[in-house]
């Protein structure tokens, strides 16, 4: 099996509620797409959770000297390596975002097929594709090379343990782990992070093409693709029963160290340790707002999930920038300055992101310590004042949900 992957610069394509996708073949284009960083925080569905608890092997930040880690800048210099490629886990029902955009996108692109699905309800204009069933194999390339892995494992665990020394928050973790078997097992209990070279997701699809008179044709699409999320911590809304949801945040992470970019590598542990420690407070807030709410439909939890979510990445977005710029200050070796400061545009264009760019300069003029006590006591807190601060930039944030 070959694994494929696109440029980095991708865009979501147009896509309606619930995983539909409205194609007109006569006035179809699409750009090439733009990718995330980061996967899918929203996503429906669990996986089950094999128990095991493995201990933390962190260092007192007081202790640890400073660091050279231009070893980090060198490897992202290189070209990606593509095997061995092992199973992470196996096959299981996941609506993943990033998986649906790949095959819309890649259907887009092959009009042999859109021509053959259009001829077959002959003279209609528009199709919509509904998704019945995806499911998705997680696969990974592991870091053979052992002094990358150790040098990434080290500023994973000093960086952590840096953010828990300036915050004053407890560890959330058990492990830190560079697997290099297959099917690496996942804890019941408390939370992990596998740092990987690559992460690949394998996918078999029962899609609904369905025309405007309602006449509808099904296939069947199979594929893999490398991803272009370096990291996540991800959120499943479960539905056991109608009108009654269970929200929770998976208990483990996957990063990728193959990122071009050695600011967006240095800011995975950073970014997805503080989602770990201030989640639960966004968790509440979404019950909370689904409690006042007579939620009808999946699309109307997502919709107030997401919004929650994008603030909660306002506030890491500063927060991130803060401890990074201070943790590396005299102990990045060659690397400049310049080439640690992320691309904040190309984060403004993403939906999750829309509010990061006022979240930075919020928490800048707030500092992590107020920012971080207003919205551990309530992130509607912190929201209104994500709103006052940019109406008074003439900036728009969007209505909350």
């Amino acid at each position: 099996m070959k694994l494929e992957e696109r440029s980095s610069h991708e865009e979501n394509p147009s896509e309606s509620c619930e995983g539909h996708i409205l194609w007109q073949l006569r006035k179809f284009s699409l750009e090439e797409p733009f990718s995330l960083e980061r996967r899918a925080l929203l996503l429906l569905g669990g996986a089950e959770l094999l128990n095991l608890i493995l201990p933390w092997r962190g260092l007192c930040f007081a202790s640890v000297p400073k660091k050279d880690y231009s070893l980090l800048y060198e490897l992202t210099q290189l070209e990606s390596i593509d095997e061995p490629l092992l199973t992470f886990c196996d096959y299981g029902e996941d609506p993943d975002q990033e998986t649906k955009d790949r095959i819309m996108s890649d259907i887009a692109l092959r009009q042999d097929l859109l021509e053959r699905v259009f001829s077959k309800f002959g003279s209609t204009n528009q199709v919509r594709l509904t998704f019945d069933s995806l499911q998705v194999k997680l696969l990974f390339v592991p870091e053979i090379r052992e002094k990358f892995a150790d040098a990434y494992k080290k500023f994973c665990i000093q960086a952590i343990d840096y953010i828990l020394h300036k915050t004053k928050l407890g560890n959330p973790y058990h492990a830190i782990v560079n697997p290099l078997e297959a099917n690496p097992k996942i804890p019941g209990e408390g939370k992990i992070a596998y740092l990987v070279h690559q992460l690949g997701k394998q996918y078999k699809a029962i899609c609904t093409f369905t025309n405007e008179e309602g006449r509808s044709v099904k296939y069947q699409l199979k594929g893999a693709f490398f991803s272009k999320h370096l990291g996540a911590v991800d959120v499943d809304i479960e539905f056991p029963q109608e009108g009654v949801y269970k929200l929770t945040r998976r208990n483990y992470s996957i990063w990728q160290d193959r990122a071009k970019n050695v600011c967006t590598l240095l800011n995975i542990p950073i970014e997805e340790t503080l989602h770990f420690i201030i989640g639960r407070y966004t968790d509440r807030k979404i019950e909370e707002e689904l409690q006042k709410e007579t939620v009808t439909n999946v699309s109307e939890v997502k919709r107030i999930a997401e919004y929650w979510m994008s603030v909660e990445e306002a506030i890491i977005g500063g927060l991130a920038k803060i401890f990074i710029r201070d943790f590396l200050k005299g102990q990045f070796g060659k690397v400049s300055s310049s080439q640690i400061e992320l691309d904040h545009e190309k984060y403004s264009q993403i939906p999750q992101y829309k509010f990061r760019s006022e979240g930075i300069t919020l928490v800048e003029r707030m500092g992590y310590e107020q920012a971080l006590d207003v919205y551990m006591s309530d992130p509607g807190d912190f929201n209104r004042l994500l709103i006052r601060h940019s109406k008074q930039h003439d900036s728009h944030l969007g209505n909350m949900p």
